[in-house]
């Protein structure tokens, strides 16, 4: 069981496989959690067609899961210390 919740930010950090069916996640981008199943989660800023797949020994129509481990919390209080360091940082210096 993973510790995400419904709602969360999340950033991708594994590569998926490519097929023609779904959409996947990009490295590096940020998603929010919009269901989490056992196997896998679902996010808001995608939505995949359902496709025929097998289940616990049955037939049926679902969206693709993508797997809890290729995916963190997005660390809001490390994103806030990066901000106020390049907002501290005086004027004479390139960022």
């Amino acid at each position: 069981m993973n510790n995400f919740k419904e709602g969360q930010k999340v950033v991708c950090v594994g590569e998926f496989s490519k097929d023609n069916f779904n959409t996947d996640p990009i490295i590096g981008e940020i998603y929010t959690i919009r269901e989490i199943y056992l196997e896998g989660l679902r996010f808001v800023e995608i939505k995949n067609p359902q496709i025929l797949c097998r289940h616990a020994e049955k037939i049926l129509f679902a969206e693709a899961i993508y797997s809890p481990e290729k995916f963190r919390p997005l660390d809001h209080q490390f994103a806030e210390d990066v901000i106020k360091m390049i907002c501290e940082l005086p004027e004479s210096v390139e960022v």
